[in-house]
């Protein structure tokens, strides 16, 4: 059985829950799971910036996975030389007689 709780330096975060257990974790409570949950529950990470972070923390393991986040999208280069210019026409006014 492994205690569980938010990992210490996802400080913006203050409950996690995880539908399967039906269980919400916090930075305070250690949850008791069993070593096969934890397999699972370990592998979900979080968004700190531009490195991901394991969610979850084990009692006596390390904070978990920390990763770089890389963008799969290929960026355009952006020329500079060709500047969206937009112009817009001054709208035709009809004289008044």
């Amino acid at each position: 059985m492994k205690n569980v709780k938010i990992n210490p330096m996802l400080k913006g975060i203050d409950l996690a829950r995880d539908e399967k257990l039906d269980v919400f974790f916090s930075h305070s409570e250690w949850i008791e799971v069993n070593e096969e949950e934890w397999k699972r529950l370990k592998e979900m990470t979080h968004k700190l910036g531009e490195m991901k972070v394991s969610l979850l923390v084990a009692d006596g393991e390390e904070w978990g996975q920390i990763k770089e986040v890389v963008s799969t999208k290929e960026m355009e280069p952006y020329d500079d030389e060709e500047e969206a210019v937009i112009f817009w026409d001054e709208d035709e006014v009809a004289e008044e007689e």
